[in-house]
């Protein structure tokens, strides 16, 4: 059994606690974003989605270096992943890694409901958009206008019109 060293553990644990900042943020950002998509406050979107790629740019950044971070705890047999680690662990470092790995967890998932969601709201407020721009345009196009096989509004055609400008 090797040990894991404490230098080692203490960075891996601080470099894991930055990753779940920033994976807290991104709920924080998504959480905005399902607000203004139920709102469907266009104003809002483009800043927070600025602000997403930010952060998801920033966690890449923070997930690329990982494998060096765990590498250092067992430099001889580097680790792929941090449950890998456990058997080096004490009990202590064990209890934080779970409890860490618990709340990663925990995270990620509501995350993806997050994002899931929110895939949901987009669309459902794009397909509001899209009927009130097609009652519009029925409402332009006069009250003979029908629906094509492929869905499109079809207006009647109508014989050549001259606009006189003066």
């Amino acid at each position: 059994m090797h040990v894991v060293p404490t230098e080692a553990w203490s960075s891996l644990l601080a470099h894991l606690e930055a990753e779940a900042e920033a994976l807290s943020t991104l709920e924080s950002i998504l959480l905005e974003e399902s607000a203004s998509l139920r709102k469907l406050d266009a104003a809002l979107l483009l800043p927070l989605a600025r602000r997403k790629a930010e952060v998801v740019e920033g966690h890449l950044h923070l997930a690329k270096s990982r494998p060096n971070r765990l590498a250092a705890c067992r430099p001889a047999n580097p680790p792929d992943h941090l449950s890998a680690l456990f058997p080096d662990m004490d009990e202590a470092q064990r209890a934080q890694a779970a409890e860490l790995q618990g709340r990663l967890r925990a995270l990620v998932q509501r995350m993806q409901r997050l994002q899931a969601m929110n895939e949901a709201y987009a669309e459902t407020g794009r397909q509001a958009v899209d009927a009130a721009l097609g009652r519009l345009s029925r409402r332009r196009a006069g009250g003979e206008t029908t629906y094509g096989a492929t869905g499109r509004v079809q207006v009647p055609a109508r014989g050549p019109q001259v606009r006189e400008q003066g």
